[in-house]
C-alpha cells in the first residue's frame, strides 16, 4: 500500500491509494495518513487503485474520519472498485463516511 499522490483541490487534499489496505498496507502508510488528517482542509480518499480493504483498513478510515469530524472537517470516499465497494457496503460504514462512485461526485460533496 502507497500513497501515490496528494492534490490540493482547494477545499481539500486529494489522496490517492494504492495496493491493499490490510495489515500490512495500514502499517505502511499510516504515519502519513495521520499527517494528513492534522491538516486543515477535508480529504477526499481516491480508492480506485486499492484492490482490497481489510477491518485494519476500515478502521483506519473511519479513525481519520472521526479526527476530522471533531475538527468540523470531512473525509470522504471516492471510486472504489465493486471489491472494495462491496466491503464497505457490508460494514455499512457510508452511515459514518460518504462513499461515492466518482472524484467528481465526492468534489461535489465536499
Amino acid at each position: 500500500m502507497i500513497i501515490k499522490s496528494t492534490v490540493d483541490a482547494g477545499n481539500c487534499l486529494q489522496v490517492k491509494l494504492s495496493g491493499s489496505l490490510d495489515l500490512a498496507g495500514v502499517e505502511a502508510v499510516e504515519m502519513d495518513f495521520a499527517a494528513l488528517l492534522a491538516g486543515e482542509q477535508h480529504l477526499l480518499i481516491d480508492l480506485a487503485e486499492v484492490d482490497f480493504i481489510a477491518s485494519m483498513g476500515i478502521r483506519m478510515l473511519l479513525s481519520g474520519a472521526k479526527q476530522l469530524n471533531r475538527r468540523d472537517l470531512k473525509l470522504v470516499l471516492a471510486a472504489p472498485n465493486e471489491c472494495v465497494k462491496e466491503a464497505l457496503k457490508i460494514t455499512n460504514i457510508n452511515s459514518i463516511i460518504p462513499v461515492f462512485d466518482t472524484i467528481d461526485q465526492a468534489e461535489t460533496a465536499l
